[in-house]
């Protein structure tokens, strides 16, 4: 339970630096970092070309660390789904990659975006579109999964 609570703290207390997200040591995951790679391959048994970059367009009524009802209501109110799924942020202190339980909005024209505003404004996630996977949190060979929502 400290584990995630920190998360939690950390997540909140982010600052971007040229599109990528530090965290202290955190930043976003790229397609060609191992951690990231052996993540994708192992745990959610996927591969890379089913990751997206999803463009971060923060709406009206959004709210932070809020994401899946955010993409709920919005969805309600304009149409389109939800495709829920992970982002993915690496621990450069120990080279750690994160998976967080995500979800993004598809709009009624097809267009997949991130609606839910981040404090650090970045300009996009890595997402791994994955509802089969429910992990609250899971650490695997030194690689995290965790959800920092409730009841999902």
């Amino acid at each position: 339970m400290t584990k995630i609570l920190m998360m939690l703290i950390l997540v909140t207390l982010m600052i971007c630096k040229k599109d990528i997200l530090f965290i202290d040591n955190y930043r976003l995951s790229k397609r060609d970092d191992d951690t990231f790679i052996h993540l994708i391959k192992k745990v959610f048994k996927s591969n890379l070309s089913q990751c997206l970059n999803i463009k971060c367009q923060s709406k009206p009524l959004c709210t932070q660390n809020n994401c899946h009802y955010n993409c709920l209501k919005y969805s309600s109110m304009y149409g389109g789904g939800v495709l829920k799924g992970y982002y993915f942020i690496t621990d450069v202190k120990t080279n750690t990659c994160i998976a967080i339980k995500h979800s993004v909005y598809m709009n009624t024209y097809g267009d997949i975006i991130d609606i839910t505003p981040f404090e650090d404004n970045r300009k996009y996630n890595l997402f791994l579109p994955n509802d089969e996977i429910n992990y609250k949190y899971l650490e695997f060979n030194n690689n995290q999964i965790q959800s920092l929502g409730f009841n999902i």
